[in-house]
């Protein structure tokens, strides 16, 4: 016979492996919902759909546009690239570049450091709207629901060009620091220098980077 603690050791170490079983269980099932048939290409996590291949992006095509009313009540839809690609999330914007010339704008708020709009056609003639800006998370896409194969195409395409080189100075206002990012000879760099400002200096650079001076 099992003496009594010691069999109750023995019972509280059996449900403490079986509630981590479940645990384990039920994350990789979350991480499979979240991700679902899209598998991370690029970064694009969750879209629902499946994977285009270049073959399939030659059926469309994508233009520049400056329509601003075409992408109201838009949102986010995906990352370019994830996190742990960081070290190319500056490529985005020399691949725009190459593709689509120059933004529809570029501020010095890294936060918000440039944005397109671009018209996705499909093989129908159908016309899709989306965006493609640099916001607090990095390159991303946005767009309404339903829009989500137009997106897969677009980031195909915007993945698959070579990007131009650029050179861009910026800030985060958070910390603050200023941040030069870019494209040299086909290779991304980004360095970032934390900045220690006096209170009037701050005040100075907020103005300059949001255009609104703090009362």
């Amino acid at each position: 016979m099992i003496p009594r603690r010691k069999g109750e050791k023995i019972f509280l170490l059996v449900i403490l492996v079986f509630t981590v079983c479940v645990i384990v269980y039920e994350s990789v099932q979350s991480m499979k919902h979240d991700t679902n048939a899209a598998d991370m290409i690029y970064g694009l996590s969750g879209l629902g759909q499946e994977n285009l291949s270049e073959k399939d992006v030659a059926e469309y095509t994508f233009t520049k546009t400056a329509d601003e009313e075409k992408i109201w009540e838009t949102s986010k839809l995906c990352n370019i690239y994830e996190y742990t690609e960081y070290e190319k999330m500056p490529l985005v914007y020399g691949q725009m570049q190459t593709l689509f010339g120059e933004p529809l704008y570029e501020t010095e708020n890294v936060e918000n450091q440039y944005e397109y709009i671009i018209s996705v056609t499909d093989g129908e003639g159908v016309v899709t709207y989306l965006t493609v800006y640099s916001g607090p998370s990095g390159p991303a896409i946005g767009g309404r629901p339903g829009d989500e194969r137009a997106a897969s195409a677009l980031l195909t395409y915007i993945c698959s060009a070579k990007a131009s080189d650029y050179d861009y100075e910026g800030y985060y206002m958070d910390i603050p620091c200023r941040v030069r990012e870019g494209v040299e000879d086909g290779v991304a760099y980004h360095w970032e220098e934390e900045l220690h400002l006096s209170e009037e200096e701050f005040l100075v650079l907020y103005e300059k980077v949001y255009g609104l001076a703090i009362e």
